[in-house]
């Protein structure tokens, strides 16, 4: 399971990267565009600077605004990461007790139903006077401990 979240944060965080490449790529692009129109416009070199100054400006932002969504991402990966582990955990320790607990109500279920059939054998032998009251009032008691 670890490992599925490994790969996609790993996944993740290449497509921020490569995002973030193809952002910068046309952010250049478009500065070089912009510094070839300011030329022509015949803007002065003071308020072309100034326009520079703004765009790399809004590239740091851009920049620093994908690392905090790449930084909150990876969290929200480990967090979930964490909590599948520990349900995994939770599942595992739960599924062993019900299999415990179902096996010992199984176990209980038998011993009674193999109980009651013995009881009445033994019944149905007084009954039909192959054994004495004492003899089986001593099979009862041997059943009583038995169970």
């Amino acid at each position: 399971m670890e490992n599925m979240f490994d790969e996609i944060a790993q996944q993740t965080t290449a497509q921020l990267e490569e995002q973030l490449s193809m952002i910068e790529e046309h952010l250049n692009t478009q500065f070089s565009d912009l510094e070839k129109s300011f030329k022509l416009a015949g803007l002065s070199e003071e308020k072309a600077q100034e326009v520079q100054e703004r765009i790399t400006n809004a590239q740091q932002r851009a920049q620093h605004s994908v690392q905090k969504a790449q930084a909150k991402l990876q969290r929200k990966l480990t967090q979930t990461q964490r909590k599948a582990a520990r349900r995994a955990r939770h599942d595992k320790r739960k599924s062993a007790e019900f299999d415990i607990e179902s096996l010992l109500a199984k176990k209980e279920k038998a011993s009674r139903a193999v109980s009651d059939k013995e009881r009445m054998m033994i019944l149905k032998m007084l009954q039909e006077k192959k054994i004495t009251t004492d003899q089986a009032n001593d099979l009862l008691s041997a059943l009583e401990a038995k169970g």
